[in-house]
């Protein structure tokens, strides 16, 4: 067996799965990189979008305010 591991190829073998598993490793933390800037972009878009909509919000708010004091202050709905 002690033979076997040390014959030249068997040890080129595991020299080229090494190799090959190097390749791998470095296509998928290249893939994993490009993944992560697409996260970043779509992450900082839906952040924008949900500020636009807080913005709304508080405007409507205040409307809905203004509306309710509008309707309250009427003399027929204060009873």
């Amino acid at each position: 067996m002690q033979d076997y591991i040390l014959k030249e190829t068997v040890q080129y073998g595991f020299a080229g799965l090494a190799a090959a598993q190097f390749v791998v490793l470095v296509w998928l933390v290249r893939r994993l990189l490009t993944v992560f800037s697409e996260t970043a972009k779509i992450i900082s878009s839906n952040t924008h979008a949900l500020r636009t909509l807080n913005e709304k919000q508080k405007e409507l708010s205040a409307i809905n305010s203004k509306l309710s004091e509008r309707i309250l202050s009427r003399p027929c709905l204060r009873k």
